[in-house]
């Protein structure tokens, strides 16, 4: 983290991509879309999106040591709940 943290960040943003894909796909695409837009989740939701996006934008485009960490942070806060 403390040598590179775009890498890190862009590293583990695309673990995330590939763990909702996954869960996508072990819950099935239709089922899993219809959870994330349910009342309750629709808010972590977006979040977890813009998160994902910003912390891309921030490790590959504006490269942003703090705001590529803060988005990442983010990120695994939103999932845990």
């Amino acid at each position: 983290i403390i040598l590179s943290p775009q890498s890190f960040t862009m590293f583990f943003t695309l673990s995330m991509i590939c763990l909702l894909i996954a869960l996508a796909y072990f819950n099935g695409p239709q089922v899993y879309m219809n959870k994330l837009s349910e009342k309750k989740n629709i808010a972590s939701s977006i979040v977890l999106v813009v998160s994902i996006l910003m912390s891309l934008y921030f490790s590959l485009i504006q490269t942003s040591y703090v705001f590529s960490l803060l988005f990442c942070f983010i990120e695994v806060t939103i999932r845990s709940h």
